[in-house]
């Protein structure tokens, strides 16, 4: 009887252990960085290929993507942006994207807010985009969505979505994470960024946050 009693023992031991080695893998397999070329500093002549996912703020015409391009020229740049486009949407762009890419940029979740008054959506697809980035080798930054404080149709509770979206996004395993948010706030107007700026609509963006933007990247991988 306390033979089996032994045996018994044992097993369950010998199942926690492949338990929690399955769960070690599993874990290994969502980071996996393996082929990443951005686990060094970046040179001008670094020939590399960079996927930029977003909403309108990544579709202007100069912005931080090609403001990044032009600071690294041989970074060939891919954007999967149109305006008024969710998380849902940029999850399906990248879904069937069979390239891979050096590194993977991820800003979205304001039109979530707006259009489905909630972020749970939001943060389950970037999380997707985020780990099959990973899992094919691709360094992936994360950007916290801009304040939409200015905007007409804000409200207390697109703030607390928003404030929700950011907590997810600074505490993310992704490899690099911009608060991009923090950077444009108002110190003295929670939720809406400095009115030099936003444009006419107080939601969109100008030149000189992207320019700021794209020079904190830069800072960042340099």
């Amino acid at each position: 009887m306390k033979q089996v009693s032994k045996s018994k023992g044992i097993l369950i031991i010998s199942m926690s252990i492949i338990a929690t080695i399955g769960i070690i893998a599993l874990i290994k397999i969502l980071t996996n960085k393996k082929g990443n070329n951005l686990s060094k500093k970046l040179s001008k002549n670094d020939k590399l290929k960079f996927l930029f996912i977003g909403d309108s703020y990544t579709t202007f015409a100069n912005g931080y993507p090609e403001l990044i391009k032009a600071e690294f020229p041989n970074v060939e740049i891919t954007k999967y942006a149109q305006v008024g486009k969710q998380t849902s949407w940029m999850y399906d762009q990248y879904r069937l994207d069979t390239n891979k890419y050096d590194a993977v940029f991820i800003m979205g979740g304001t039109n979530d807010i707006y259009a489905k008054n909630q972020v749970s959506d939001a943060k389950v697809n970037i999380e997707k985009i985020m780990y099959n980035a990973k899992n094919k080798g691709s360094f992936v930054v994360l950007i916290t969505p801009p304040p939409s404080g200015n905007y007409n149709l804000y409200d207390s509770s697109k703030q607390a979505l928003h404030d929700s979206l950011n907590e997810y996004i600074k505490t993310s395993a992704a490899d690099l994470v911009i608060d991009f948010y923090s950077m444009l706030e108002n110190p003295n107007k929670k939720g809406a960024a400095l009115s030099k700026y936003n444009i006419s609509d107080g939601l969109h963006l100008n030149q000189s946050a992207y320019t700021l933007l794209a020079n904190e990247i830069i800072n960042k991988l340099k």
